[in-house]
């Protein structure tokens, strides 16, 4: 069974954004999908009082995890009311795009209300 949570362990954060090439924070956050005792993809993001930044979704080969990856990550933004959803680089945003996740492309805004919608993944 798969299962995907949010990691607490600020050490275990640190090395997933250290092994990215990015630079974790006190606001930094990882949310991870294991199959049994296996990493099967991840998501690396900032978590703010009122928004969420998405920096990394692995796998991106894999459009219907990534979803349910993205899915629990934005589902862990919205219990903390933090509703303004954006997302940093190139490949997050051909990821998104995938998944029909773009709100502004322009503004690289994240359509967080579509977690409350069905999947329309472009695969």
């Amino acid at each position: 069974m798969i299962t995907i949570s949010p990691i607490g362990n600020k050490m275990q954060i640190d090395y997933y954004f250290q092994n990215a090439g990015l630079k974790a924070d006190y606001n930094s956050g990882c949310v991870e999908a294991r199959l049994s005792d296996k990493v099967i993809g991840y998501c690396l993001y900032n978590l703010y009082d009122k928004g969420i930044t998405i920096f990394r979704i692995i796998p991106e080969n894999d459009v219907l995890l990534a979803d349910g990856i993205l899915r629990s990550t934005l589902y862990v933004a919205a219990q903390r009311c933090a509703m303004d959803a954006r997302y940093e680089g190139a490949d997050v945003e051909i990821l998104l795009e995938k998944l029909d996740f773009i709100l502004d492309k322009s503004n690289r805004t994240i359509d967080i209300d579509k977690l409350f919608r069905g999947c329309s993944c472009n695969v």
